[in-house]
């Protein structure tokens, strides 16, 4: 386990080297040290810069890539395309609004028509997996996260599906766990393996927006997801698993799907068509070109 820790780390190390290295690229993320575990979004992102460098101006324009976390001192221009991440209370500071774009996960109410809304992405310590026939996993429900005030609808909703096992004969193959913190329950290499390994994904409500990794792993992987209630965006409204209004019919929609196995199938290809075709790093730099060209 520790050498694949190792590869992973260096892997992180190298994409942000890259990222670092582009003249045009700004940044003020560190790079990820040798103990740190979750490097977020900046993995994703190094892949989204890497297909936006195959685009035929963008050395006309200077990028930068800016965790609200962390400090900065940045001037703005028509110039600019900015990517402003971990804003999860939905503001974008005044002064990346003069900006000739801005991209960001956490789309303001009422923001201008320069500001536009881009996936969240993958935690990057989550490995990419083979994909495997969803009607070949072993795992029917998979959830595994923080319990915080936001999930308790959330949490009454599994225990009544639980509560439903009870009275099966033939239950559920399940492993749903609540934990105290963030990634606190597996590993990243096995969280990989049990979300490789699971056939439904439950993604909840996050603790200050309804944006999560957990849904672009899911989908990345394959598995099918049932969602919190989405935000009104374009890479949102393609999506083809099932959001729910309330947490109380969660046993009857995992019902519907485990009693269903072609349905099952059909909607694993639909997911991963879905994730390559508006998710992914690839369609995202298609989809930033396209929406800074608006205004050039």
């Amino acid at each position: 386990m520790q050498d694949s820790r190792q590869l992973l780390r260096q892997s992180f190390i190298d994409k942000y080297n890259y990222t670092k290295s582009l003249p045009n690229l700004h940044l003020n993320f560190n790079a990820v040290g040798e103990e740190e575990v979750h490097p977020f979004e900046q993995i994703y992102f190094h892949g989204v810069i890497k297909c936006l460098v195959e685009w035929s101006q963008f050395s006309d324009h200077n990028f930068y890539l800016i965790g609200s976390n962390s400090p900065w001192d940045y001037s703005f221009d028509n110039k600019s395309i900015v990517f402003y991440l971990s804003n999860e209370d939905h503001i974008v500071p005044d002064s990346i609004l003069k900006a000739k774009a801005i991209f960001t996960p956490y789309l303001p109410k009422n923001g201008p028509k320069n500001i536009f809304p881009i996936p969240l992405g993958y935690n990057g310590s989550v490995p990419k997996l083979d994909v495997i026939p969803i009607n070949e996993r072993n795992v029917d429900v998979f959830f595994s996260g923080n319990l915080h005030k936001r999930r308790l609808p959330f949490y009454l909703g599994v225990k009544a599906y639980q509560f439903s096992q009870q009275f099966r004969s033939a239950k559920d193959i399940t492993n749903i766990q609540f934990n105290n913190s963030f990634a606190s329950g597996f590993d990243p290499m096995d969280y990989a393996k049990m979300m490789m390994d699971t056939k439904i994904a439950l993604v909840p409500e996050g603790y200050l927006s309804n944006n999560s990794f957990r849904f672009f792993e899911a989908a990345r992987s394959g598995t099918v997801i049932i969602s919190a209630e989405l935000y009104k965006y374009p890479f949102y409204d393609a999506f083809p698993g099932i959001r729910m209004r309330s947490w109380w019919g969660l046993n009857k929609e995992i019902r519907h799907l485990l009693n269903d196995k072609p349905r099952l199938a059909a909607l694993q290809e639909q997911i991963l068509r879905y994730y390559e075709d508006h998710c992914s790093e690839k369609a995202i730099a298609e989809y930033i070109v396209k929406c800074v060209e608006k205004f050039i």
